[in-house]
């Protein structure tokens, strides 16, 4: 089975530059419907695309870790955006723009927040590989 699943991995795509953001949205309510959750996941992956310009809707993954402290929670909504590759048409005023309508997108679905911050942390692709393969998870 391991010999399987070696096979796999050396017959699917090995370091391509193809790792998409992941947007980590912290300070959300717990009280949030899921319809909201679901309407902003859609929303951040439409304007994330659109701002890079050179990737997909799908290809931008949204996820909203839980605080274990509720104080503040509503107030202040940060958002990381990681595994963003360096890419040369991903220029300082790009990143600014996917930042800017990404904290705009935020502050739409949570009008109540105080402060509505993004940050992006570029990734160098000299350090971080992608294997893609269809096999499923074990």
């Amino acid at each position: 089975m391991f010999r399987d699943i070696i096979e796999s991995a050396s017959n699917s795509q090995l370091n391509t530059p193809t790792a998409m953001p992941i947007l980590y949205v912290s300070g959300v309510t717990v009280t949030t419907s899921q319809a909201n959750l679901e309407g902003l996941v859609k929303a951040l992956q439409k304007v994330t695309s659109e701002a890079l310009g050179d990737i997909t809707a799908r290809q931008v993954s949204v996820f909203f870790p839980q605080d274990l402290c509720l104080a503040g929670l509503g107030e202040e909504i940060i958002v990381s955006i990681q595994c963003l590759r360096q890419k040369p048409n991903r220029t300082d005023d790009v990143l600014s723009r996917v930042a800017i309508k990404v904290a705009e997108t935020v502050k739409i679905w949570f009008r109540e927040a105080k402060i509505v911050e993004c940050y992006i942390l570029t990734q160098d692709p000299r350090y971080a590989h992608t294997i893609e393969t269809n096999t499923p998870a074990l």
